[in-house]
């Protein structure tokens, strides 16, 4: 049951463990944010969407921290993971013609590592689950 090379499950816990900051932290904003989404739409619509999207892969890093895996679920937890954590990375680069300074200097530097860690990982445990699929199989 506790594969040592079940990379993607230490990644999870990792993950899970770190997301609890950040789920006390975003809680409040969250509530607000569906409230007002409510009351105004538009942007508040969108920013309770991918808050709401943010705790569904939460629950998914602790899903997959602890059960045992099926390939297509945890292959498509570890995009939802990528998507959600890097798109800000993204626009970021694509709009900030000083954005490597950001990581640096500016306010949100410690969310934007925080981004750029759980993406990187993201992409890492994607990955590392078909390799874990295929020694699961050939030790069969």
């Amino acid at each position: 049951m506790n594969n040592p090379r079940d990379i993607p499950r230490r990644i999870a816990r990792f993950l899970f463990i770190l997301g609890i900051f950040w789920a006390l932290f975003l809680i409040l904003p969250t509530l607000a944010s569906i409230g007002l989404s409510f009351q105004r739409g538009g942007r508040w619509s969108l920013a309770a969407a991918y808050l709401l999207c943010g705790f569904a892969v939460w629950g998914g890093w602790r899903w997959r921290s602890r059960q045992l895996r099926s390939l297509p679920a945890s292959v498509g937890l570890w995009i939802a993971s990528l998507l959600v954590n890097a798109v800000f990375l993204v626009v970021l680069i694509a709009d900030e013609g000083r954005w490597p300074q950001v990581f640096i200097r500016d306010q949100m530097a410690f969310v934007l590592w925080w981004w750029l860690l759980a993406s990187v990982l993201s992409l890492v445990a994607g990955v590392c689950e078909f390799k874990v699929s295929r020694h699961e199989t050939h030790a069969v």
